[in-house]
């Protein structure tokens, strides 16, 4: 993984661009009533278009409650269903609706106790979140993983990203 980042790729729809803050809220069409996922805004978004919204893997922080007062406007509830460790970090899939891929380090998996079966809260600020009307290809130096802990890559989602053998997830 050096030099690598994974990136989840997620299928939404925009349900609403708010102009005022430069904002989108993106949903999952087959599951509109979960939290969506707020993002920039950008040029040409509209209301029923079907995008993806990526977020690094290291651009995700953990908590073991949701946190109020905070300027971080995604926040999700999951829970850890593998652990992996990749040279110096720690590779964890979280299951919040759709599988994330979160990167951390070996001692915060151990001191928060980040074990498969652990309830945990996902952050991302709206700006760490890409958004792009079509499938983005593979960018060099990116690895876009989509961690699925029955192995089965088509089945949790409408198939986007994979998962590389390399990535041990």
């Amino acid at each position: 993984f050096a030099g690598m980042t994974a990136a989840n790729v997620l299928r939404r729809t925009v349900t609403a661009v708010h102009a005022a803050d430069g904002m989108a809220l993106l949903s999952r069409q087959d599951h509109p009533d979960e939290a969506p996922i707020i993002a920039p805004a950008g040029d040409g978004l509209r209301p029923g278009m079907t995008v993806c919204a990526s977020v690094d893997a290291c651009h995700i922080s953990l908590s073991l409650s949701p946190i109020e007062c905070i300027t971080t406007r995604n926040q999700l509830p999951g829970i850890v269903r593998t652990v992996r460790q990749a040279g110096t970090k720690s590779l964890l899939c979280i299951d919040a609706g759709d599988l994330f891929v979160v990167e951390t380090t070996h001692s915060s998996v151990s001191d928060f106790e980040l074990w498969p079966g652990r309830r945990v809260w996902l952050f991302f600020k709206a700006h760490s979140v890409r958004v792009t009307p079509e499938y983005p290809a593979l960018e060099k130096g990116a690895l876009h993983v989509h961690c699925d802990p029955d192995g089965d890559t088509g089945r949790r989602r409408a198939g986007v990203g994979f998962c590389s053998p390399s990535c041990g997830l």
